[in-house]
């Protein structure tokens, strides 16, 4: 995949077969193309093997710039272990199933990471919109799901997306909302068993969400340590 991201012009499509490719530190050197599979994720699979992180995008890629219809899984690194979005860069997702992927030890990021990578390290522009994705059974401290950390003007979206069998030890789903929209999402048996005990964690922002269901989740919905507001709309908590 890599070779064919190098290989690749800015405006182009790039598509990829079906079967499981093992790689690491996938990075799109700033293009913005469209990496998308032919068959689907459950049948196009980037397996980072336990090696390290799967795709970092750090070169200035804009929304344009899109994975479309992978499974991204078994990633393990203490930033962004599937995906790390940092530096005045921005991504696109869609239909993509996130899963198995690892943050071991403490201070570590969620599987998708964006905009700020380590303790008291920089907190740079940065955003990520999701949409129809699975983020399942993902581990960190920080979030096991999504770390959101970023500053700059565009929200990151998360939209029609599925979080379940997440853990973390701060923000079982998302640690760090800013201001971003979480919207006809479902949270659905994650865990969380830090001092805040939370799905979502606001750390600063003032997040949307709205239509989304919360459902046997062994934490609170929502735990915030900022002053700012945080809009929840038509939602529904069913044993959590």
């Amino acid at each position: 995949i890599q070779e064919a991201i190098d290989a690749s012009s800015i405006g182009d499509t790039v598509i990829v077969n079906s079967g499981t490719y093992y790689e690491n530190d996938i990075n799109f050197n700033g293009k913005e193309i469209v990496l998308i599979s032919l068959d689907g994720a459950e049948n196009t699979i980037i397996d980072g093997s336990g090696n390290g992180r799967i795709f970092d995008v750090t070169q200035g890629e804009s929304f344009e710039t899109q994975i479309i219809g992978f499974t991204i899984q078994n990633g393990n690194h203490s930033t962004g272990s599937a995906i790390r979005i940092i530096n005045d860069s921005y991504l696109t997702v869609k239909n993509c199933i996130i899963q198995n992927n690892n943050a071991p030890g403490i201070w570590t990021r969620a599987a998708v990471t964006i905009g700020h990578e380590y303790n008291n390290g920089p907190h740079t522009p940065a955003a990520a919109r999701f949409y129809n994705t699975s983020f399942v059974n993902n581990s960190g401290y920080y979030g096991a799901a999504v770390f959101n950390e970023e500053i700059g003007e565009h929200k990151s979206e998360f939209i029609e997306c599925l979080f379940e069998g997440n853990s973390g030890f701060h923000g079982a789903a998302i640690f760090g909302t800013r201001n971003a929209i979480i919207k006809n999402s479902i949270f659905f048996n994650n865990h969380s068993n830090g001092p805040s005990n939370a799905i979502i964690q606001n750390e600063g922002g003032n997040p949307e969400i709205s239509n989304s269901v919360f459902y046997n989740n062994t934490s609170y919905i929502l735990a915030r340590n900022s002053s700012s507001f945080t809009q929840i709309k038509n939602c529904i908590s069913v044993n959590n």
